[in-house]
C-alpha cells in the first residue's frame, strides 16, 4: 500500500509537471492537443481510476473471506455492492477534480483549458446516451466488476450450499472411488453435474448483480443527477464555469 502510494505521487508529480511545461512552450494546436490527450486520458485520468479500482478491489477482498465461510453470501454482496457504490461516487468527484486540476496549471501559463469540464457536463445533460460519452461510464463503472466477480462467486456458493446434501455426498462419493476414472459414462454424469451446478451459479450471481444495479438506477432516479451537480459543483470550485442545469443557480 505504502509502495503504490508513493508511486501514485510520484506519477501525479511528473504528469502535472509536464503539463506545466507543454503549456508554456507555445505549441501548435495539434501537437498540443496531442499532448494534452497523452497526459489527461493516458496519464491523469488511469492514475486517478486506477486508485479507487484498487480500493474496489480491497473491498470485494474482504467481503469475499465471509462468502467464502459461508455466511450469508447475499448480505455479503450487498454491502460489497454498497461500498463499490460509494467509491464509484467519490471516483467521478475526484477524477472532475484532477482534470480541472489540469487545467488550472494550463490556464496560469496562459493556454487555455485542455478539457472543457462544463461542456462534457452539458452534453451528459443534453443528451447522456450519446456514445462519444460512454467512455465516461465505463471509466466510472469499472469500479463495480469486482462487484459483478464477487456476485458470481456468491451465487455459486449459495447454489453449492443450498444443493441437498445426499445430492452432493453421492457425486462426491462417487469421485473418491478407485475406479472411477475407468468409468466414463459416470464421469460424463459428474461432469455434467458439476458444469450445470457452477453456470447455475454463474447465472444466479449475474443475475443478482443485474436486479441490484437495475433497482439502483430505477428506484433513485436522483442519484446520477445528484452525482452530476456535485461533479459541477468541484469544478465549479477549480474554475470552470457551471453547465446550465439545476446547480446552476447554487
Amino acid at each position: 500500500m505504502t509502495a503504490y502510494a508513493i508511486l501514485t505521487l510520484m506519477l501525479g508529480i511528473v504528469l502535472y509537471v509536464t503539463a506545466g511545461w507543454a503549456s508554456s512552450q507555445g505549441l501548435g494546436p495539434e501537437a498540443t492537443v496531442q499532448i494534452a490527450s497523452l497526459i489527461v486520458f493516458w496519464g491523469v485520468l488511469p492514475l486517478v481510476n486506477a486508485g479507487f479500482d484498487w480500493l474496489s478491489v480491497g473491498a470485494t477482498r474482504y467481503f469475499l473471506r465471509f462468502t467464502a465461510h459461508r455466511r450469508n453470501p447475499v448480505l455479503n454482496s450487498l454491502c460489497d455492492f454498497a461500498s463499490a457504490l460509494l467509491i464509484l461516487l467519490m471516483l467521478a468527484v475526484v477524477m472532475t477534480a484532477a482534470v480541472q486540476a489540469v487545467n488550472l496549471i494550463v490556464v496560469s501559463r496562459g493556454s487555455a483549458p485542455w478539457v472543457d469540464v462544463a461542456d462534457h457536463f452539458r452534453a451528459i445533460r443534453l443528451d447522456p446516451g450519446n456514445p462519444a460519452l460512454w467512455w465516461i461510464y465505463f471509466t466510472l463503472f469499472s469500479t463495480l466488476v469486482p462487484t459483478l466477480i464477487h456476485s458470481i462467486i456468491g451465487g455459486v456458493s449459495l447454489i453449492r450450499s443450498e444443493m441437498p446434501a445426499w445430492l452432493r455426498q453421492r457425486y462426491r462419493d462417487r469421485m473418491e472411488e478407485p475406479e472411477f476414472t475407468k468409468d466414463p459414462p459416470r464421469v460424463f454424469e459428474t461432469a455434467v453435474f458439476l458444469t450445470v451446478r457452477s453456470v447455475l451459479g454463474f447465472v444466479l450471481g449475474t443475475a443478482f448483480f443485474g436486479v441490484l444495479l437495475w433497482g439502483l438506477l430505477a428506484a433513485v432516479p436522483w442519484l446520477a443527477s445528484w452525482l452530476l451537480c456535485a461533479c459541477e459543483l468541484t469544478a465549479a470550485g477549480l474554475g470552470a464555469p457551471l453547465a446550465p442545469g439545476q446547480c446552476s443557480g447554487l
